[in-house]
């Protein structure tokens, strides 16, 4: 599955779930005109990828990197309802039960978003998120999968109809597929340890019921939305997913690639050898600074230094700072700038008084 869209800060990015036997020529053929290209759940991803975006993978996954495992859940959704409750765990499929025949709740499957939809569910979200100290929803992105028909959204609901649990699913209809993009409840709002039993098993109730939902538009396949375990919060909550049963799929690290900027670093090193005999200083040794430092000595030139005023020391690099700059010759120097917008601003204007000037011996690839 895959979906696309604009951060609303200029950048196009495309998103690719369960990609398979995904190689470097590929992301250069197929995804080369976005800015940023993430890839969630990848089976089977060539190590070609990982020799040419090493310096600049941002992984997905918690404490990921490159050969890590990712895991999420599989439920089949051609088993019948009573098959799907017989798999639960005794304690899940009691707390289904219960909610369903003695709480008085009740659940929606939206699967065409409207507008009133989208804002209720955003601003729930949000509100469990502010409980949590967590971000809140990429409304761009969120937008953009309901506009190319790749999101659902469910709510269980008290009798009251106050709501009690959210969900919100990714949707590929193609691969018949949905998998958890978010949960999101009331629970830390409760006030005693009896409605916050009701909400826990609200939110098992809607997981079944949504189930049911999709089995009934044809999907086949209930995805749980990953199962990490690289802490006690992320065990946890695994732990909760797997009382739903199913079967633990493995896929490799996910990631995201900043096209954009390995654009810009590309360009600048096609003319790199023009620079014979002069110093380059490559300033800023972040993620693109790492990338061109690679990219030059693939390229035969290792006579190069790293600047970088915010770092003590790099493990067998030379590192300089700004005094250390003052002292060389501008017209045998060449500045390769790695910064952030706010960071170069800040430095262009003595950079300039140093003799450094753009398109002639100062290069930059801002963030």
């Amino acid at each position: 599955m895959e979906f696309h869209y604009d951060d609303g800060c200029g950048n196009s990015i495309c998103c690719t779930y369960w990609s398979e036997h995904l190689d470097s020529e590929t992301i250069d053929k197929k995804y080369s005109k976005y800015d940023f290209l993430q890839v969630c759940y990848p089976k089977y991803v060539n190590i070609d990828i990982y020799n040419k975006y090493k310096e600049v993978l941002a992984y997905c996954e918690y404490d990921g990197r490159w050969g890590r495992e990712a895991k999420s859940i599989d439920i089949s959704l051609k088993q019948t309802e009573d098959e799907i409750l017989e798999h639960m765990s005794k304690n899940t499929r009691y707390k289904v039960k219960r909610a369903l025949e003695r709480d008085g709740l009740y659940t929606e499957l939206t699967v065409e978003i409207g507008r009133e939809d989208m804002e209720e569910y955003i601003a729930f979200y949000n509100d469990f998120a502010d409980l949590k100290d967590m971000r809140h929803i990429d409304e761009n992105r969120v937008r953009a999968l309901v506009e190319q028909g790749k999101y659902s959204i469910s709510r269980c609901c008290d009798k009251a109809g106050k709501t009690l649990v959210e969900h919100a699913y990714y949707v590929d209809k193609e691969g018949g597929r949905v998998m958890l993009a978010t949960s999101s409840s009331l629970f830390r709002e409760a006030e005693n340890s009896e409605y916050r039993n009701m909400i826990g098993r609200a939110n098992r109730m809607l997981h079944f019921m949504d189930m049911v939902g999709f089995k009934k538009l044809g999907f086949i396949t209930y995805d749980m939305g990953g199962a990490g375990d690289y802490n006690e919060e992320l065990k946890a909550i695994a732990d909760f997913k797997l009382g739903f049963g199913g079967e633990v799929i493995k896929y490799d690290a996910g990631f995201t690639i900043p096209l954009k900027y390995v654009r810009q670093a590309d360009k600048l090193l096609e003319n790199a050898e023009q620079y014979a005999g002069k110093k380059i200083v490559i300033y800023g040794y972040g993620q693109i600074g790492r990338y061109i430092a690679e990219g030059l000595k693939k390229r035969g030139i290792a006579d190069f230094i790293i600047l970088d005023n915010y770092l003590d020391s790099i493990e067998g690099v030379t590192l300089c700072k700004d005094v250390d700059l003052e002292r060389m010759d501008s017209n045998m120097t060449v500045l390769f700038m790695t910064l952030g917008k706010l960071s170069f601003s800040k430095a262009v204007g003595k950079l300039e008084q140093m003799g450094y000037e753009g398109n002639r011996n100062m290069h930059t690839v801002l963030f």
